[in-house]
C-alpha cells in the first residue's frame, strides 16, 4: 500500500512539474502549488526541483528560446504548428498555449473519429471522454475509442508516440460515481 502511495505522489510531483515547468511555472509558484499539492517544499526546494528538471530535459531551454523569439513588446504572438491558430499573450500563456491548443485539438479530433466509428460520446473533459455502451460491448468500445485517440493524436502531432492510452469500464450508471 506504501508503494502505491509513493508512486502516485511520485506521478503527482511528475505531472505539476511537466506541466507546470514548460507553461512557465517559476520556483516561487512552483512551491506555492506543490504546498497545495500537500508537498512542504520550501523556495530552495522548488528552486532545485526546477533545476534538476531543466538538466533532464535540456530542450526545454530550446523551446523557452523559441517561444522569447515570439515576443511583440510585452506580448507574444503564439501560433499553433497544426492549423496555424494564432493568439496574442503573455509569457506564461505562450509557454502554455502550445501545449492546452494541441491538447484542445487532439481531443476534438478524437471526438469526431469516435462519433464517426459509432460511439455514444457523452462528454469530454479535458482529456478524457465518456462514451456509453452495453456491458457486452464495453470492451469492443474502450478499444475502439483507444484507437480514435491515437489516430487523432497521430492526425494533430506527427511522429508523437501515442502510447498509454488507457479506459476504464464502469458496469454501473456513470451518474453513481460522482458520489
Amino acid at each position: 500500500s506504501s508503494d502505491l502511495s509513493r508512486g502516485a505522489e511520485t506521478r503527482q510531483l511528475a505531472k505539476v512539474l511537466n506541466f507546470g515547468l514548460p507553461g512557465g511555472m517559476y520556483p516561487k509558484r512552483l512551491r506555492d502549488h506543490l504546498r497545495t499539492q500537500g508537498f512542504p517544499v520550501a523556495l530552495y526546494g522548488a528552486t532545485r526541483l526546477r533545476n534538476e528538471w531543466l538538466k533532464a530535459y535540456p530542450e526545454a531551454q530550446e523551446y523557452f528560446n523559441h517561444i522569447e523569439a515570439m515576443r511583440e513588446g510585452d506580448r507574444y504572438r503564439v501560433a499553433l504548428p497544426d492549423n496555424g491558430r494564432e493568439r496574442l499573450c503573455f509569457q506564461n500563456d505562450a509557454r502554455n498555449y502550445p501545449f492546452q491548443g494541441l491538447g484542445s485539438d487532439v481531443a476534438k479530433e478524437a471526438l469526431v473519429l469516435a462519433q464517426d466509428a459509432g460511439l455514444k460520446v457523452k462528454a469530454l473533459v479535458h482529456d478524457q471522454m465518456l462514451v456509453s455502451a452495453r456491458p457486452e460491448h464495453a470492451q469492443e468500445a474502450g478499444n475502439t475509442l483507444t484507437k480514435c485517440m491515437q489516430q487523432a493524436g497521430e492526425k494533430v502531432c506527427p511522429g508523437v508516440p501515442w502510447k498509454g492510452i488507457q479506459f476504464a469500464v464502469y458496469p454501473e450508471r456513470w451518474v453513481s460515481k460522482a458520489y
